[in-house]
C-alpha cells in the first residue's frame, strides 16, 4: 500500500483480512479499507470500482464487476458498524 494512509489500511488488513474468509467477507474488508484511505469526505459508489475474478470447479475463469448497488450497500453496512464501534467507544469512555 501507497499513500498518506497506507498505516490505516495496512492496519484493518491486519485485523479483518483473513484468506478462509469468503469473496463477500474479503470485499467488505477491501471496501473498509478505501473508505479508511481515500481523500475524500463522502464516500460515493461512483469513485469506487471493484471486480472479482473466481476460478470455478472446471477451471474456467469468471470476471464479474461488482455493481454501484453492490458498493453502495457494502458502503452503507461499513459505516453503520463503524458508528456502532463508535457508540460502543463512547460509552465506554463515558463510565470511566
Amino acid at each position: 500500500m501507497i499513500g498518506q494512509n497506507n498505516q490505516a489500511g495496512k492496519s484493518i488488513l491486519k485485523t479483518d483480512y483473513n484468506e478462509n474468509n469468503g469473496v463477500d467477507k474479503n470485499l467488505k474488508v477491501a471496501v473498509k479499507i478505501l473508505l479508511k484511505t481515500m481523500d475524500a469526505t463522502t464516500p460515493s459508489p461512483e469513485r469506487i470500482e471493484l471486480s472479482i475474478l473466481t476460478k470455478e470447479s472446471d477451471g474456467s475463469l469468471v470476471h464479474r464487476v461488482v455493481s454501484e448497488a453492490e458498493v453502495s450497500q457494502l458502503i452503507a453496512e461499513i459505516q453503520k458498524e463503524v458508528e456502532a464501534e463508535q457508540k460502543k467507544a463512547d460509552a465506554t469512555a463515558a463510565d470511566i
